[in-house]
């Protein structure tokens, strides 16, 4: 636990004003919690027993940090096994550390697609279906990540492509994982995900929704790397581009002296 400091607009902030009162107090403890650059270890019994030990319902955890994190105050992502992790978004701006020491959660954290509005535990690509959770909310029912217990599923989600999120959904992707019976490695899951990254396909924008590449389980079908130009060999070209090829040892050579 470190000392931190607590600036005056944290109170008058509208989106912060608003949230519900252990929210607003879980954003304070983590400031705490964190490290010197704003990183943490975001699993939710570790939060409990360090900041609020005593706390007796324990769903006020994962629900004040989807509120945090939809509001853009934290950042969420997970370690290559599967451990979940974050940040305080503008710690190092508002926070002044006299002789930081260097975080070490940061060179290890897989932090998700930032291009994406984060509406739930983690980053979803549907307001709509952030729309849907709302309505359970209000009704008394538990907000949760359909990807939140599957770190294999956040790492996936993490590196597919845009096209590929938006012709899927993190429930989709969390039931078509759950059927498949000889579930590969995190680290098998992470070097062909690098492999699709790298290809053509993925790169060109072809791609099927993200829940149907696990059904197909193209993790044992890796494709080649993308390249950026293809040099065509003579024998590759059309055959109306072929050009005779001309022997430069049988040109004539000029003398010089023929012109004086």
């Amino acid at each position: 636990m470190r000392i931190r400091t607590v600036k005056p607009d944290f109170w008058t902030h509208e989106i912060m004003a608003g949230l519900p009162e252990f929210t607003r107090l879980l954003a304070l403890a983590l400031l705490n919690y964190a490290d010197d650059e704003g990183y943490f270890m975001a699993s939710e019994k570790l939060i409990q027993g360090t900041l609020f030990p005593f706390l007796d319902d324990s769903k006020k955890i994962p629900r004040a940090i989807q509120e945090l994190s939809r509001m853009g105050y934290l950042q969420l992502g997970f370690f290559q096994d599967g451990r979940k992790a974050g940040r305080i978004v503008n710690f190092t701006k508002h926070q002044r550390v006299d002789k930081p020491k260097t975080s070490s959660i940061k060179a290890c954290m897989i932090i998700q697609d930032e291009s994406e509005k984060n509406l739930g535990c983690f980053n979803d690509a549907s307001q709509e279906e952030w729309k849907g959770m709302e309505e359970e909310v209000e009704h008394g029912k538990d907000l949760s990540c359909p990807l939140a217990d599957l770190p294999e599923c956040l790492l996936i989600w993490s590196k597919a492509p845009a096209i590929g999120k938006q012709r899927s959904s993190k429930k989709q992707l969390a039931q078509q994982w759950k059927k498949i019976k000889h579930k590969p490695s995190i680290e098998t899951l992470a070097d062909a995900l690098s492999a699709w990254t790298e290809s053509q396909k993925w790169k060109d924008g072809y791609c099927e929704g993200i829940h149907i590449w696990v059904t197909n389980e193209q993790w044992d079908n890796l494709p080649e790397k993308a390249t950026s130009s293809r040099t065509l060999s003579r024998d590759d070209r059309h055959p109306g581009e072929l050009k005779e090829e001309t022997d430069l040892s049988t040109l004539p050579v000029w003398d010089a002296t023929k012109d004086k």
